[in-house]
């Protein structure tokens, strides 16, 4: 931070006035290196001194506030870019507020904004839909990362991140739900072989998380089956109970 300022300092005792471009340079610079409070300030500095900004610095601040999670300072200055002389939010605008609500874990507005997306015909990307499941992951709704993972398999060149794969199967294996699940396995393997994404995953990974789900479902069945067996035994030995027959029923910790 203290250099960016002494920058601009030299360049007041030289007499160049900061443009645009000087501040989306100091910046960027800032947000690149993660020293948030500068660019906080860089930004401040810039209105102060009646410097236009113009939507590279809008996205980046917005990309700076994301950062430190502040869902509420990156809206502020959506709504600014989007009233500004600029055209309105793109893509790159909506990402950022979808990416904030989703690491914040707020998917109700991810998915406001992405729906708004959609009514003003901007196409969502990679970026979009890996904000969507990460915001549905973060707040365990399997369904919904189910939904938008099919969505988005569906969609040329629109690739999910692996890791958010795995957190959706292991998601679905929690809630028992088997089949999605499968589907979440068959779609990363269809990335895979596709040649679409996937990282570096080869066939080998793909089986693994196959078996991982196919374990997980028969242990789930066994552990049904030996609960219904355990309550079945309850019932015949409280009947015993009732009529006076000799019983285990306390024997068993309901």
């Amino acid at each position: 931070r203290a250099r960016c300022l002494e920058l601009l300092k030299e360049m007041g005792t030289k007499g160049v006035k900061p443009n645009t471009s000087t501040f989306n340079t100091l910046i960027s610079a800032a947000v690149s290196n993660s020293d948030h409070e500068a660019a906080s300030t860089l930004y401040k500095l810039m209105s102060e001194l009646k410097v236009e900004p113009d939507r590279f610095t809008f996205t980046t601040i917005m990309k700076n506030f994301s950062d430190q999670r502040k869902p509420e300072e990156v809206q502020r200055v959506f709504r600014q870019l989007d009233s500004s002389p600029f055209g309105g939010a793109d893509k790159i605008a909506f990402n950022c507020l979808i990416g904030a609500y989703g690491k914040a874990g707020r998917l109700a507005e991810a998915e406001q904004m992405y729906n708004q997306m959609l009514g003003r015909g901007i196409r969502p990307d990679s970026v979009t839909y890996n904000s969507l499941v990460r915001a549905c992951c973060a707040e365990k709704d399997t369904k919904n990362a189910v939904i938008f993972i099919k969505r988005a398999s569906k969609i040329q060149k629109i690739q999910i991140a692996p890791a958010l794969y795995d957190v959706t199967i292991k998601l679905c294996v929690a809630d028992e739900k088997y089949h999605w699940a499968e589907s979440m396995v068959r779609c990363l393997s269809e990335v895979v072989v596709s040649g679409g994404g996937g990282g570096n995953l080869k066939e080998e990974d793909l089986e693994l998380r196959r078996q991982f789900v196919q374990l997980s479902k028969e242990e789930s069945s066994r552990s049904k089956k030996k609960r219904a067996s355990k309550n079945e035994s309850v019932a015949i030995e409280r009947v015993k109970f009732w009529v006076g027959l000799p019983n285990n029923y306390y024997d068993y910790d309901e």
